[in-house]
């Protein structure tokens, strides 16, 4: 996927949105390869807003995720017209950088 046109509501600067992209596009791919998904071959992201923590897809956060400084926005992706919600944790890595992980919102 792509960032779209916004405006979004996101902290991440724009090298963090094309890390977050990439890491939303290994999750389409790996859930394409586990059940049927639309197609998102030209997936662009429609909208991006905070999320709480509270939020976190599946129940309370992995113990990996819920460190001091992560962050969460809820990322929605256009797949030709069906919208896909991804929670999106930026995790800041003591060794320096940002670790990202997203979770489809089913």
């Amino acid at each position: 996927p792509r960032p779209g046109s916004g405006p979004y509501q996101t902290r991440a600067d724009p090298i963090l949105q094309l890390d977050a992209c990439n890491q939303i596009g290994f999750q389409v791919g790996f859930l394409a390869s586990q059940r049927p998904m639309p197609d998102c071959e030209d997936a662009s992201v429609t909208s991006i807003v905070p999320m709480d923590a509270s939020a976190w897809p599946g129940g309370p956060l992995p113990a990996e995720i819920a460190t001091a400084g992560t962050w969460f926005e809820r990322w929605t992706l256009d797949c030709g017209g069906t919208h896909l919600p991804f929670a999106v944790a930026f995790m800041p890595d003591p060794k320096g950088g940002t670790n990202l992980s997203a979770t489809l919102i089913e």
